[in-house]
């Protein structure tokens, strides 16, 4: 795709934003955060595959539209996290697209769970960051017999991703219209190879329909917070596969213990230290023709830095680490993690996170994790 085609897919799309942005400064001031209830959303987007790889450029074949359908609700208040990020919406949606090469990448479909959060608002237009994770199904996935032209994704089951920047502009009670420039990401977290992974950046138009219309919301005020400290032990498990793409699954596993600070009610930050096993890797070293070979090259140790946000209870978490000691060092020294985190009685919670190396998946975590000293997260 070239950059000429890469501009006028993205220029239309800029001037909407534009009008949009105008519409809002000009309509009547009406309070968005008085927004409640149940709403139904339809989104458009329409963009192109961004090439992460040289190698992946010959899968662009078109400019991709997709299409969503989201039901979801705006917070009222009730939980303390909620007039904290300003009243977002959270829900489920189902997305649906055509990625133009229908004989290697074929369609995806997606089922998601997502959470708007506001920036700030003036007047009837608000500035919204958007999140969504899920599980998507790519129809024509990589077949080392029929369809090896998909050197991006080896399986029909992926993670869904999309990150958005956006506004809403307030047309009534009852409806927004809201603009957005959308990064969206599919792939398998390496549980099948070849996995460089497909992603799409886009613009997109949708509406969303409040059928309650509006009611008051409650606001937080309580100041009386104090910072808490945690102990936290996570064990996870997964599998991972390395190339050719035609080999067996490979046991991954880990141990992590980290103390925890919460800074305010709405994050927190802390260290840790890891212990990863991941049985590919005297595989990879024998491949490699290395020397010494032990079991105990499975194992690496780490230590890494934190932070959360913090949903109720649910926490978006982000890690940082680094390799302590490795003898096979092909990844390099630095590990990252981004994942959830559900606090689901006061000591226990469940993990979910992929582990990468930058931008590389490495294997999904699968855990369940231990905590003491938590505050009450309940409000």
């Amino acid at each position: 795709m070239s950059h000429l085609s890469i501009c006028m897919t993205i220029k239309p799309f800029n001037w909407i934003f534009v009008l949009g942005m105008m519409a809002g400064l000009c309509c009547s001031a009406q309070d968005n955060s008085t927004y409640r209830g149940l709403f139904t959303e339809v989104k458009f987007n329409y963009g192109f595959i961004l090439p992460h790889h040289e190698s992946m450029r010959y899968l662009q074949r078109g400019h991709i539209s997709s299409y969503q359908v989201r039901i979801g609700r705006t917070t009222s208040g009730k939980h303390n996290w909620e007039s904290l990020y300003r009243f977002p919406s959270w829900g489920l949606g189902y997305y649906y697209t055509d990625l133009q090469y229908p004989k290697v990448l074929g369609n995806v479909h997606a089922v998601f769970s997502f959470i708007d959060i506001p920036v700030t608002t003036l007047k009837s237009f608000t500035f919204v960051y958007k999140f969504a994770f899920g599980l998507s199904y790519i129809t024509k996935p990589f077949d080392p017999l029929n369809n090896y032209y998909n050197i991006a994704i080896g399986s029909h089951e992926n993670v869904y991703l999309n990150l958005c920047l956006g506004n809403s502009v307030n047309l009534s009670d009852k409806c927004d219209l809201t603009c957005e420039l959308s990064l969206t990401h599919y792939s398998n977290g390496s549980i099948a190879k070849p996995n460089l992974g497909i992603n799409v950046v886009s613009c997109g138009l949708g509406l969303r329909l409040y059928p309650q219309g509006k009611s008051e919301q409650i606001s937080f005020t309580d100041s009386t917070f104090k910072p808490i400290n945690e102990l936290v032990l996570i064990a996870s498990t997964g599998w991972k596969r390395i190339s050719p793409a035609i080999t067996k699954n490979y046991l991954t596993s880990s141990i992590s213990a980290g103390f925890e600070r919460s800074l305010n009610r709405k994050k927190k930050a802390g260290v840790g230290f890891d212990l990863f096993y991941d049985a590919s890797i005297t595989r990879c070293m024998d491949l490699e023709n290395a020397v010494n070979i032990n079991p105990s090259d499975n194992y690496r140790p780490g230590i890494h830095v934190m932070y959360d946000m913090i949903f109720g209870d649910v926490a978006f978490t982000i890690q940082w680490g680094y390799y302590i000691f490795v003898k096979w060092n092909t990844d390099g020294s630095f590990y990252h993690r981004f994942g959830l985190k559900y606090y689901f009685s006061d000591h226990f919670l469940a993990n979910l996170t992929i582990k990468t190396h930058f931008a590389r998946a490495d294997f999904i975590e699968w855990g369940i994790g231990y905590h003491i000293n938590l505050k009450d997260r309940s409000n």
